[in-house]
């Protein structure tokens, strides 16, 4: 599917009410019907394509993190609304993250946690998901080490 084809697509869901649309001010964004979402995840499953798909929402979470802490020095208050907009999606990916061999691929997000008190939370699933690892884990994987 094109760029262009994604919009017409996007409300033909809607329309159907498969999709949700929460319009703000400046800013529409899209969500599945958790139904919807339950059975896409299914036939994921089904497909064996879960793995590949939580790999790809992880890695561009990571990178999303990346681009957002460039906004934080000059706009805090921005750089929070941005983190706190995708929250559920960030802490989803975060899990993925920490539940792998090596939960250090989401240590990138180590920095943002006492920023923001939501992520606090987050701080304690990465060292318990050090529990039970190996040493180079606990010292070495940044999700791992104590958030000062």
């Amino acid at each position: 599917m094109s760029a262009a084809e994604v919009l017409p697509a996007l409300g033909r869901l809607v329309d159907k009410s498969l999709v949700v649309a929460d319009v703000r001010a400046d800013e529409s964004r899209y969500r599945l019907l958790e139904t919807i979402r339950a059975f896409a995840a299914a036939r994921l499953v089904e497909a064996e394509e879960d793995t590949a798909l939580r790999e790809r929402h992880l890695a561009w979470f990571l990178l999303f993190v990346e681009a957002a802490e460039a906004d934080r020095e000059p706009d805090v208050d921005g750089w929070r609304r941005a983190l706190a907009l995708e929250y559920d999606n960030l802490r989803a990916a975060l899990d993925w993250g920490l539940a792998a061999e090596d939960p250090g691929r989401a240590g990138n997000w180590r920095r943002h946690w006492p920023g923001c008190g939501t992520w606090t939370g987050a701080a304690g699933r990465a060292s318990a998901s050090c529990t039970g690892r190996s040493t180079a884990c606990r010292t070495n994987a940044p999700a791992c080490r104590p958030v000062s």
